[in-house]
């Protein structure tokens, strides 16, 4: 499925990739609350991402869940967490 109007925040950078917390209201708030599930979002070419960021689609943007990934903390222990490519919403075929 297709997911518009979603906000996530970074909390990490790590290997051209950012982790997030999905963030509840609308895109346009300034100060929306990201207490939401941990995702792992692919850093797409000639995106920048950075610790605190917010990432708002765009009007022609959705967000596809497209499986999980591992990875360890600086704790050490190990998190799976899903996948979320932001897409052209146009191209997406349900």
């Amino acid at each position: 499925n297709c997911q518009t109007d979603q906000v996530y925040k970074v909390f990490q950078v790590i290997e051209k990739a950012a982790l997030a917390n999905l963030c509840q209201g609308s895109p346009d708030d300034n100060m929306p609350l990201c207490i939401g599930h941990t995702v792992l979002i692919p850093q797409v070419t000639g995106n920048v991402y950075y610790d605190d960021q917010l990432i708002k689609l765009k009007e022609n943007e959705c967000a596809i869940y497209s499986g999980t990934i591992e990875y360890e903390t600086v704790s050490g222990s190990k998190k799976t967490v899903p996948v979320v490519k932001i897409i052209d919403a146009r191209m997406n075929v349900d």
